[in-house]
């Protein structure tokens, strides 16, 4: 399901258990990736088997990807700004502070597609985002000035999202921000460390991002460890569920047999089991 500057919802599998969770998937695209993206995050593809593996080990209710999605002409392209180098800070008209990117992400381009390894199935939602030319989008629920807001925030509510677990490209920037906002909106957030990746890893950047998304109440994990925690839980609430519905103590009313009389032309009783309730169909997405 597309979502262009991001409208609608969608759903996926249906988590079990009093909570209801989204797995959102931060800018896993061509042009973050290496060998050959404009923007190649240092081993930016290693985030995809961590993304491909909690979706099958976990079931959620709802699955978002975020997507760059910019005009030629964006105002964050230092081929847009005079002068500007690539990597360096410039103040905008609007007195803003923009990092300068390369071009990345245009709209339509191959760059802005999802990696060809990324799972990206029929009923995933997918939010672009950066679609407005004067003002960049690192999170995946409002542009930069927090003025405009993508429709993240109204999809996971319409599906009742109380937690969301991020992860994608890249840490110190989108899934960051993406993290913090989150936080912003009253979800209980987790951000998988080993599916996120740094444009500047171990750099200030990246610290002073693990800083705020700690001081925010931002959890962070790794892979292994959310699906041990999640399927524990689960397990937890099956019994718990199972210990407290009534057992059914309904029996079948017993034939009453008379054992002093056999008449041998009597004709033999025929009688039939009950038959078994069809298996429920449960669908998932």
């Amino acid at each position: 399901i597309f979502w262009r500057d991001s409208m609608g919802c969608g759903s996926s599998k249906n988590v079990r258990g009093p909570k209801k969770r989204a797995l959102l998937i931060i800018d896993v695209q061509n042009d973050f990736c290496p060998p050959s993206g404009s923007l190649k995050v240092t081993d930016g593809t290693e985030v995809i088997p961590v993304a491909n593996l909690l979706r099958k080990e976990l079931k959620w209710d709802l699955i978002c990807h975020s997507q760059d999605w910019h005009p030629k002409d964006h105002i964050s392209f230092a081929s847009n700004n005079e002068g500007a180098k690539v990597f360096t800070e410039k103040k905008l008209p609007s007195g803003t502070m923009q990092v300068m990117w390369p071009d990345h992400c245009i709209q339509g381009s191959e760059g802005a597609k999802f990696h060809k390894d990324l799972v990206v199935e029929e009923s995933d939602v997918i939010v672009q985002k950066g679609t407005h030319k004067n003002v960049d989008s690192y999170s995946a629920f409002f542009d930069n000035d927090h003025k405009t807001s993508t429709k993240m925030a109204s999809i996971l509510k319409e599906n009742k999202i109380t937690e969301v677990v991020i992860l994608g490209l890249a840490y110190d920037f989108c899934v960051g921000f993406s993290a913090l906002d989150a936080i912003g909106e009253g979800l209980k957030t987790t951000l998988v460390r080993d599916g996120s990746r740094s444009v500047n890893p171990g750099g200030e950047t990246e610290k002073a991002m693990t800083e705020k998304l700690k001081k925010a109440g931002v959890m962070i994990t790794t892979s292994g460890e959310l699906i041990k925690n999640y399927k524990e839980e689960i397990e937890a609430a099956e019994k718990k569920e199972k210990a407290a519905a009534p057992e059914s103590k309904a029996e079948a009313p017993k034939e009453k047999v008379d054992s002093t009389e056999v008449k041998a032309d009597a004709p033999e009783a025929k009688s039939e089991a009950p038959k078994a309730s069809e298996p429920m169909f449960v669908i998932n997405g």
